[in-house]
């Protein structure tokens, strides 16, 4: 954690007996690692996810040097995209006909009315597995609150509280609503390789058909 924060300017949000939260306000990337697993996450992308990789590599390079594992057992990227609708009752008639009639044929075979409609997919290639989720959701992003230094802080406290409360600025506004959400997770099953920049695109291309498919 203290690499990390001295080297890459990282913020130190929790630590914990077992590993350590951070945050890099500037890109919206929030890191959680523990004894089995390191996380990283990016929240509203501004560039195309140049950071979320380049900081993978980082830190996934770093992980080798101090824990020494013998084998990682996967790496993987995940997305979320969503498609806004106007209520309840049209995202979920939506959500009938994302995959063609097959959700009304089955109604009618059923005569039952058809509802709402939740697709899974996986999907493997060689040491790939590729996990496809489809679903009608309900929106509510939390409102977001500026940060203000402790009683007497110090300059670095400042500058922290600083960084945190500028990276707000340009973020999307919060909203609430509904929506039909597409959820993709691309999994590496023991990796041979340290560059992510490949599996990443992979999971682009990935994303890119499935939106003009289904959002």
């Amino acid at each position: 954690m203290l690499m990390l924060e001295q080297e890459y300017d990282f913020v130190p949000t929790e630590t914990i007996p077992s590993g350590a939260k951070l945050e890099l306000p500037e890109h919206r990337i929030f890191i959680e690692l523990d004894t089995t697993e390191l996380r990283i996450r990016q929240e509203n992308p501004s560039d195309k996810g140049d950071a979320l990789v380049k900081y993978s590599e980082i830190l996934s390079q770093k992980i080798l040097e101090f824990f020494e594992p013998a084998l990682p057992t996967s790496s993987g990227f995940a997305s979320k995209s969503y498609r806004l609708l106007n209520s309840e009752k049209e995202t979920y008639e939506a959500s009938i006909y994302v995959d063609g009639e097959i959700h009304r044929k089955i109604a009618d075979e059923l005569c039952l009315s058809p509802y709402n409609q939740e697709l899974h997919h996986v999907f493997h290639s060689g040491s790939y597995e590729l996990q496809f989720n489809l679903k009608s959701v309900a929106l509510n992003t939390p409102q977001r609150m500026t940060h203000t230094p402790g009683f007497n802080p110090s300059e670095r406290s400042k500058k922290i509280v600083d960084r945190k409360n500028a990276a707000l600025e340009g973020l999307v506004k919060p909203f609430s609503g509904y929506g039909i959400l597409l959820e993709l997770d691309l999994r590496e099953y023991q990796p041979t390789t340290k560059d992510f920049s490949n599996h990443f695109k992979l999971l682009m291309g990935y994303q890119d058909k499935l939106q003009t498919r289904y959002l």
